[in-house]
């Protein structure tokens, strides 16, 4: 399950890093797209702190400018490396404590499904964007995990 997991954040890394190459690219990049991002980038860091049992110090809808979304994920990505630097097979099976920021209540998770969301909560969130990206660029990013994961033959 360790690989899954880990192969799970490899690709929201590396989906995110494609995205940002192609909100660079766009001229008047629409300020919604800029503001899921941001949003995107925050909760992929909340999850980190609960993960990492450290104060969330970030914001669900933080308004971020593209380069400072582009700087979260870079520090984002760090942090996931180091968190699984030193899990074992058993730390994804621990579950934890967090607060629910749209209602404010208690709720509890595996470090497992914790981590499946991020990825599937980001996914959701990038064809959001990627639909506001239409007409603005060509061609459009594929960030499916199908992409991700295979190799052309």
């Amino acid at each position: 399950m360790k690989e899954i997991l880990i192969n799970q954040i490899e690709f929201e890394n590396w989906a995110n890093e494609k995205l940002l190459a192609s909100l660079k690219s766009v001229e008047n990049l629409p300020d919604r797209a800029v503001l899921l991002l941001s949003h995107l980038m925050s909760a992929n860091e909340m999850w980190l702190c609960r993960l990492n049992a450290v104060a969330v110090t970030t914001t669900l809808f933080q308004e971020r400018s593209l380069e400072e979304s582009e700087k979260i994920s870079i520090q984002n990505k760090a942090g996931w490396a180091t968190l699984f630097s030193n899990f074992q097979e058993n730390d994804f099976r621990k579950v934890i404590e967090f607060t629910f920021p749209i209602d404010g209540s208690k709720r509890n998770i595996s470090v497992a499904d914790a981590i499946f969301h991020v990825s599937h909560h980001s996914s959701y969130h990038r064809g959001q964007i990627i639909t506001l990206l239409k007409g603005l660029i060509e061609p459009l990013p594929m960030l499916n995990y199908i992409i991700y994961a295979s190799k052309i033959i």
